[in-house]
């Protein structure tokens, strides 16, 4: 049984569930990844996410067994797993190089929300308590320092960047299991019942969004979808070699926007689409040896 899926590029990607395994030619053939071997280093996968194509994470666990994250350092070749908490974890948000962030519950409300952080690259894992139980199916941030979970019938939300949570109550007592943001102004969560949350864009701030850098972040364009231009920014923490490409779906180049050596600082271009047909689009961000992309979609 396989649970989840991630591409870098049209080349490379990865399968997770029963055990994890690569791709580098677009999914005709798969390799087993090497796992070391403990006792939590077996058990389902449920989700990845990656800082760069060399360090990366991946979450699960089984059910009042263990939560577990597995760590890569090499692309996703070889992984180390540690069992992190009492219950699965769902999904990991990567706030930087250094700083990843998870939350875990317990499914039978017993034992309350663990606050689960990284400031070492996963090295090793910090937990907290927080003040009310329940779980945490997904984890997005709208800015910088404002994050949410989607936790069943209520959100989870941050404003400090993972220091401290407070409960939110979803709207109609809906239930929700999955969230997303787009950018600064748009979200979307959905649950049971067919249920479809839309962030409500007058209720935010975009203010302050983009201060001085402390890592590499590529941002979400805004607005998103567009037409026929949009803006696109970025951070940079120290001088380095630039490269900000826009990709058609098939990975072909469309337009090289940036390419060239850049000091520290936020950074913002506007791609017109004005010659383009609609569709998917990728724009990737690549600073020395690291790299982030994001669709964006073009609506005429």
């Amino acid at each position: 049984l396989m649970r989840t899926i991630f591409f870098f590029d049209s080349l490379n990607g990865f399968i997770g569930g029963k055990y994890i395994a690569y791709t580098s030619d677009g999914g005709n053939t798969w390799t087993e990844a090497d796992i070391d071997s403990n006792m939590v280093s077996s058990y389902p996968v449920y989700e990845f996410n990656f800082y760069n194509q060399h360090l990366g994470y991946a979450c699960g666990g089984r059910k009042d067994v263990a939560g577990v994250i597995w760590r890569t350092t090499n692309g996703g070749l070889n992984w180390s797993a540690q069992g992190i908490s009492p219950d699965e974890i769902f999904d990991i948000f990567v706030l930087d190089s250094l700083n990843a962030i998870t939350l875990a519950g317990d499914p039978e409300g017993l034992f309350p929300v663990v606050n689960i952080k990284t400031t070492n690259s996963g090295l090793s894992w910090t937990s907290e308590n927080l003040p009310f139980f329940g779980l945490s199916f997904s984890i997005d941030f709208r800015t910088y320092n404002e994050g949410w979970s989607a936790s069943g019938y209520k959100f989870l939300l941050t404003t400090n960047r993972g220091e401290t949570w407070n409960e939110i109550e979803t709207p109609d007592s809906s239930t929700i299991y999955n969230l997303q943001f787009t950018d600064a102004r748009t979200g979307y969560a959905v649950g049971d019942s067919g249920v479809v949350l839309k962030l409500d864009p007058s209720l935010v701030s975009f203010k302050n969004e983009i201060n001085t850098p402390n890592d590499f972040k590529l941002y979400q364009n805004y607005p998103n979808p567009f037409n026929p231009t949009t803006t696109i920014c970025y951070a940079i923490p120290a001088e380095g070699k630039v490269k900000l490409i826009l990709y058609d779906i098939l990975g072909t180049t469309v337009e090289t926007l940036v390419d060239k050596i850049q000091p520290l600082g936020s950074y913002c271009e506007i791609i017109d689409g004005s010659t383009l047909a609609s569709g998917i689009y990728i724009i990737r961000l690549s600073f020395n040896d690291q790299f982030s992309v994001k669709k964006i979609v073009l609506t005429k």
